[in-house]
């Protein structure tokens, strides 16, 4: 009886310890974010030609890493919080958004 109870106390040990990693991995990725924006905001006009360089060079970096984290993380076998689970979802529907509005412009042309 007590192997079980030291098993269920080890598994919530370890989704309550993973929770809280991705909460420092979102809170690093939100600084990292607000960090590149601030830099946008301060050199404007030094980054204003490469602005959908960039912006595609983010996403595309962006997106890889999230990918092989998950597939990763899937790996473990470990179950992840759901509220990670939906990020990662709604950033894929941020990505694919972002893509849409880059693209219309393209669409537009088409006669």
């Amino acid at each position: 009886m007590g192997t079980r109870m030291s098993r269920r106390t080890d598994t919530a040990d370890a989704a309550e310890s993973l929770s809280r990693q991705k909460q420092v991995e979102l809170a690093a990725s939100g600084g990292a974010g607000l960090l590149g924006a601030g830099i946008g905001v301060l050199f404007a006009s030094w980054l204003r030609p490469a602005g959908v360089l960039l912006l595609v060079v983010g996403a595309v970096l962006h997106g890889w890493g999230m990918l092989v984290r998950h597939r990763l993380e899937r790996r473990g076998h470990t179950a992840l919080p759901r509220w990670s689970v939906a990020l990662f979802w709604l950033c894929w529907l941020v990505l694919l958004g972002l893509a849409a509005y880059l693209l219309r412009p393209l669409a537009d042309r088409s006669p």
